[in-house]
């Protein structure tokens, strides 16, 4: 069996490594964890409770040279400096500079490949010039760099989730590319649309928009008290303040049920949380409600990287 070993950044829950696994698994390649990057107190008990790989605390104090060798880097570096909800302040927030900390060690340890997410928000933030920046950075370590915006509900899970993709190859230009994917991924499954049989995995049953039925659906808060309700069984995009903030722009996905021709609205739970994420049942269980939904708000979502993996090591 080949082994790739990769080192994970700003790790969080384990996203990228669930993915990386599914796809070894598929690929027969063992995706062996060379080490991890996480500072979270939260995100770090989950992560230790599923994962046993070697620590290496915060990324702004790692010294490159004592990482042991790997193949491939993953890292969704911290996306608020670059999302509407996060203000757009760019690398004038201090969250923002830590790409530089992802640049400094793929400098030195020169991997193979590397994977990063982020927020959509990324390719238009400064006009374009942030996103410019940063493929510059990479391009003139010496990798071939691609990108692409990718949904989540392209890739199995019911919740819109746009997030920018970038794949990194260290030399010229490979013989195959990772980009562009999903044209067609997901817009089927045994005839039904997506829409309706992803939102069937969550609920444990057929949406049913009847009086007597539970519904997933897009709540936009207009003033107190007042609502807009749209049906749906997509989630929109789970954030981490999910579990306590008003949401951006007023957005918030419930579930809502008729009740004696009243609309009786409910937040997701934790578990629909982790499975609108594409993670296993009860991953973030032993924390608060409002740690569990921060956690997989700030989670990269494992099928969209089993996708990536699939195609970068096919």
């Amino acid at each position: 069996m080949t082994t790739v070993r990769y080192l994970s950044l700003f790790s969080g829950v384990g996203g990228f490594e669930l993915g990386l696994a599914s796809a070894g698994e598929k690929l027969g390649i063992d995706f062996q964890c060379a080490g991890y990057a996480e500072i979270d107190k939260w995100a770090l008990k989950t992560y230790d409770r599923h994962f046993s790989h070697r620590a290496f605390g915060d990324v702004t104090t790692i010294e490159p040279a004592t990482l042991p060798g790997f193949d491939l880097l993953v890292a969704g570096f911290p996306c608020q400096p670059f999302s509407s909800a996060g203000g757009r302040l760019g690398f004038a927030d201090e969250r923002g500079t830590l790409f530089f900390d992802v640049a400094r060690i793929l400098r030195h340890a020169r991997p193979r490949h590397f994977i990063l997410e982020n927020v959509s928000g990324l390719l238009g933030h400064g006009s374009g010039e942030t996103f410019k920046a940063i493929i510059g950075v990479l391009t003139r370590m010496g990798y071939c760099v691609e990108w692409q915006v990718l949904d989540s509900q392209d890739y199995g899970v019911p919740q819109s989730r746009e997030r920018i993709f970038i794949v990194g190859h260290l030399g010229g230009i490979p013989g195959r590319l990772v980009f562009p994917m999903g044209d067609n991924v997901g817009r089927k499954v045994d005839g039904d649309e997506k829409r309706s049989r992803y939102g069937d995995r969550v609920f444990g049953g057929p949406v049913d928009d009847t009086p007597a039925g539970e519904l997933i659906g897009l709540v936009r808060s207009k003033a107190p008290g007042v609502h807009a309700w749209a049906s749906r069984t997509i989630c929109t995009t789970l954030d981490a303040n999910y579990g306590s903030g008003p949401g951006y722009g007023g957005n918030r996905t419930h579930a809502g049920r008729v009740d004696n021709g009243v609309l009786r609205l409910r937040k997701l739970t934790p578990l629909e949380a982790e499975r609108v994420m594409g993670f296993p049942d009860g991953w973030t269980a032993g924390h608060s409600n409002h740690q569990r939904y921060r956690q997989m708000g700030n989670a990269v979502v494992p099928p969209v990287v089993e996708a990536i993996a699939l195609e970068l090591y096919q």
